[in-house]
């Protein structure tokens, strides 16, 4: 399908939507294959009886609005949240949306946002760094001689929980993650797997197990606390490309959906990488998305989407689509953070950038991060170099942008050469709704910023300088 095509297709699932007298009516829009279908209801009445939300709501027309308001979980996937009481213990409530006139989705007075693994910002070079449970989250983006950004502790529901092989035990390895690397196309948030035995030949928990040009068949991983799941399968190593495509004509037929999601493709010659295969998925229904392609707007982002191809452990329970909305303001969710108040000229800090946000951001790696310096009401903006650069970033030469999802950090290096009495901070230049792969990248917004907390620059003492 073209993309003139998929617009179309997806201008007439918004008709559908409607009825004639432009009322909502979810219950003709097609599910998606995680199941909602009740994603924009500006009245309760409006929902039609006969599927599971509409009979949920016609038993409490009667109700007052307090307690129609209690049952918005009802029409959420568990993935799914409109506040932190909604998730987990050890996830964060990301992107949550308020709208002008509530409720804004099905009974729901906000659009939901993503429960995600939360990264804090501790700083660890193993996961004996990390207090419970939590495991150190590598960030190897930036490397320059034998300096090394640390990474950061990220929170996972069960010791079984991994996001890399480095979190699992023994000879038992982690099946089922989603990663993102700067080298790697990033289709949505990050999302922990499971740890597994190692297959036997001809076995396999997911594509990698098998040879080249094989599909993992039969694979099932069941999430932490999923009673309905049962025990995890073992698949099969089959002959076959698997569910992958790169158009939406390569997903007709396709029981997991017609959409083709996850997908990038090179049109010249400035790629951060070469072509990269998605996945098919149902359509995303009235207003929502599971990209920014589906966003027909120009100042539309795909916001809290959790996108999970086939064989990641969050595909089996956890995927949910996200909602086109305005993009997140200057600053939304986004943390720039330092380890201290005080830092020492000549020697070498880091820095935090966390995206708590509701859509993925991009940096710049090569000029992620300002410093600003000032004097009563004289504000400075210096340039300075960093200690750890991205190997892409050569002078003269654009850089890819850096995608960091939602629940995402990631660790900067920093050094002042010069003192002055003055308050500092630090301030990161971000963009949403960006092309990724691309080495300038279309974005929907302009250059959005977050700030750090005021710190001091001191002289360094003696060993350090």
């Amino acid at each position: 399908m073209t993309n003139c095509s998929r617009a179309a297709a997806l201008l007439l699932v918004l008709a559908l939507g409607c009825n004639l007298d432009g009322s909502s009516n979810p219950v003709d829009i097609p599910a998606t294959e995680t199941g909602i279908d009740v994603p924009d209801v500006q009245d309760p009445a409006d929902l039609n009886s006969g599927d599971e939300a509409g009979d949920t709501t016609s038993e409490l027309t009667d109700l007052g609005e307090e307690d129609v308001h209690k049952t918005c979980q009802s029409v959420l996937d568990d993935w799914q949240c409109v506040d932190q009481a909604g998730c987990p213990e050890w996830a964060a409530c990301l992107g949550v949306g308020s709208c002008e006139e509530p409720p804004c989705w099905g009974l729901c007075d906000d659009f939901p946002g993503s429960c995600l693994p939360r990264t804090d910002t501790t700083l660890c070079e193993a996961d004996g760094d990390c207090a419970g449970t939590t495991v150190c989250v590598g960030s190897v983006l930036f490397e320059s001689g034998a300096v090394k950004a640390p990474g950061l502790c990220r929170s996972r529901p069960s010791e079984e929980a991994c996001f890399d092989d480095s979190h699992c035990s023994g000879d038992r390895y982690c099946a089922g993650e989603l990663n993102c690397t700067a080298e790697a196309y990033c289709p949505g948030p990050e999302f922990y797997g499971k740890c597994v035995d190692k297959p036997p030949a001809g076995q396999c928990w997911e594509a990698g197990d098998c040879a080249q040009g094989q599909r993992c068949a039969g694979a099932v991983l069941c999430d932490f606390g999923d009673a309905q799941c049962g025990e995890d399968v073992m698949g099969t190593c089959e002959e076959g490309p698997g569910a992958s495509c790169v158009m939406d004509e390569d997903c007709d037929g396709n029981p997991a959906g017609g959409f083709c999601t996850g997908s990038f493709v090179c049109e010249g010659s400035d790629c951060a990488f070469g072509d990269v295969a998605g996945f098919c998925a149902g359509p995303p229904g009235f207003g929502g998305c599971w990209e920014e392609s589906d966003c027909l707007a120009d100042t539309q982002v795909c916001r809290a989407f959790l996108a999970c191809p086939p064989g990641s452990l969050c595909s089996q329970s956890v995927a949910h689509v996200g909602q086109c909305g305005e993009a997140p303001a200057t600053g939304e969710g986004v943390a720039v953070g330092l380890a201290d108040t005080k830092v020492q000229v000549t020697v070498p800090f880091w820095i935090t950038l966390i995206n708590r946000g509701p859509a993925t951001i991009y940096v710049d790696p090569c000029f992620a991060m300002l410093l600003q310096r000032w004097n009563g009401n004289e504000e400075i903006w210096i340039d300075w170099p960093t200690t750890v650069e991205h190997d892409s970033c050569v002078e003269g030469q654009p850089a890819p942008y850096l995608a960091i999802p939602p629940g995402n950090g990631m660790v900067f290096g920093g050094k002042m050469e010069e003192w002055e009495q003055a308050t500092y901070r630090l301030e990161t230049i971000y963009q949403v709704g960006c092309a990724q792969g691309e080495i300038n990248p279309d974005c929907k917004s302009g250059p959005l910023k977050a700030n750090s907390l005021e710190f001091d620059a001191v002289p360094a003492g003696p060993s350090d300088a």
